[in-house]
């Protein structure tokens, strides 16, 4: 009976301490922030035939009728690991790169240029969350739709 009251009081214990964690991802102290690999070294070929599935996000690719290389910024996303901001280059109605400044812990790391290619081979924000970074991917999209609203 006493293991079971001390197994109860430590799960309460380390529950509390995520959730205080939790909630301290909107405070202002900035976190340190990776920059995703470099413009130009990955994939920039549309997709193949077919179309994204719809998830309630756009999927339409962005417009640029001139055809010159444009850089748009996306809203920055605050993440509990910290800031998530994505830059998209959109040529003629192609996104044709995507830079990311990204949270420099864990998994969210190294998210970067799974989340590039899924946004370059679907041409949306309509990305599948990369495991272990579930909350940078998310706020990836969120970034990524923002700037692709703003073309």
């Amino acid at each position: 009976m006493r293991r079971a009251a001390i197994a109860i009081l430590g799960t309460a214990a380390a529950t509390s301490l995520l959730v205080g964690i939790k909630a301290q991802a909107g405070s202002d102290t900035p976190d340190p922030v990776a920059q995703e690999e470099p413009a130009g070294s990955g994939p920039a070929s549309p997709p193949a035939s077919g179309a994204a599935p719809a998830t309630g996000k756009s999927s339409a690719p962005p417009v640029n009728a001139g055809g010159a290389p444009k850089k748009i910024v996306g809203k920055t996303v605050n993440t509990p690991y910290g800031a998530v901001t994505v830059t998209v280059t959109v040529t003629g109605n192609q996104i044709t790169d995507v830079t990311a400044k990204l949270p420099n812990t864990g998994e969210s790391a190294g998210a970067g240029p799974k989340l590039k290619e899924q946004a370059l081979q679907k041409q949306s924000a309509d990305l599948d969350a990369v495991s272990g970074a579930t909350y940078t991917s998310d706020a990836y999209a969120e970034s990524l739709q923002s700037a692709l609203d703003k073309r």
